[in-house]
């Protein structure tokens, strides 16, 4: 993480004051414009790394109690995004292959400090390359994942559509759709229910994960009372997330309380002449706002009840 856009953050490891300072002097001579920290023992540098404040570590190789791979180790298991680069006196060749090999990005020998700035540049644009192109797969495995789960609803509609018009009767088909729609929302609880005009409430017709008796206590809602009530009333689909919290809805809590249930949503569906024909109602055991995707789902579900109950009424 760079304090300022552009210019690295490093980390340095060094046991020694005056090879501290060396290095120090070495990047400000070259015009290598950078903050850098200078840590001096485990403890230090342990919580400089969990700070996340680095783009690249310089280590020296050894130290008392504490050396170059002991530092490489602890970076490569807790930070593995973070270039590092091994600082030494004197390092054989075996030795500078092995040290490669375990995960230092570079090595820089102490006597050829030439090739401290070029090595660290390069290791920043490797690592800035390998950031964007986890970023770019990230994306593309999202956009792949959105796409199955798409292909995945669009099919369980068509399933659900063609299902629906074989069947006979109105209310085991509203079920079909209410157990579509729970599914589709991963909610724990629903129920179906069909306006009824004369009366201005709303009666049930099929319900998912609730008790059957006490169902039988709420097998008409009179517009206005709480929250499929209320979308009737207004004629839109009203999202309760916490009805807890929200004072419209306090006549209902102790039930909502007793059956576990938090949040809500109630959807109308309408005639092809604007009328309530309907609710779809789905609950929820936490605070809880389908996203913008699951509603616009929703109400494809939604137009399926629309068509049942349009067929029924037509060929009644």
């Amino acid at each position: 993480m760079q304090d300022v856009p552009g210019r690295p953050s490093i980390l340095h490891l060094e046991d020694d004051s005056n090879d501290a300072e060396l290095i120090r002097f070495h990047l400000r001579s070259k015009q290598f414009d950078c903050a850098i920290t200078w840590v001096k023992s485990p403890h230090e540098f342990r919580r400089a790394l969990e700070s996340g404040m680095f783009d690249l570590v310089l280590s020296d190789y050894r130290m008392p109690g504490f050396s170059g791979e002991d530092a490489l180790r602890l970076v490569r298991t807790d930070h593995n995004h973070l270039p590092f680069i091994m600082l030494t006196g004197e390092l054989g060749e075996d030795r500078a292959i092995e040290t490669i090999k375990r995960g230092a990005t570079d090595y820089v020998l102490k006597g050829n400090l030439a090739r401290l700035v070029p090595s660290i540049e390069r290791a920043l644009r490797e690592a800035r390359a390998e950031a964007e192109r986890n970023r770019a797969e990230s994306e593309l495995r999202g956009l792949k994942d959105q796409l199955s789960r798409e292909l995945a609803d669009m099919h369980r509609l068509h399933e659900l559509s063609t299902r629906l018009f074989r069947g006979k009767r109105l209310d085991a088909m509203l079920q079909g759709v209410l157990a579509a729609s729970v599914e589709l929302l991963r909610a724990e609880k629903g129920t179906v229910q069909i306006h009824d005009e004369p009366s201005q409430s709303l009666l049930m017709k099929g319900y998912v994960g609730f008790n059957p008796e006490l169902i039988g206590h709420f097998l008409t809602v009179p517009s206005g009372q709480g929250v499929c009530g209320l979308a009737l009333q207004k004629r839109h689909r009203i999202i309760a997330e916490n009805v807890h919290t929200d004072d419209r809805f306090i006549s209902i809590r102790p039930f909502f309380v007793r059956e576990g249930i938090v949040a809500c949503v109630s959807t109308p569906f309408r005639g092809h002449d604007g009328r309530v024909l309907g609710m779809l109602n789905t609950h929820f055991p936490r605070p809880h706002r389908p996203s913008d995707h699951e509603l616009k789902l929703l109400d494809l579900y939604v137009q399926q009840a629309e068509r049942v109950v349009e067929y029924v009424q037509e060929a009644c």
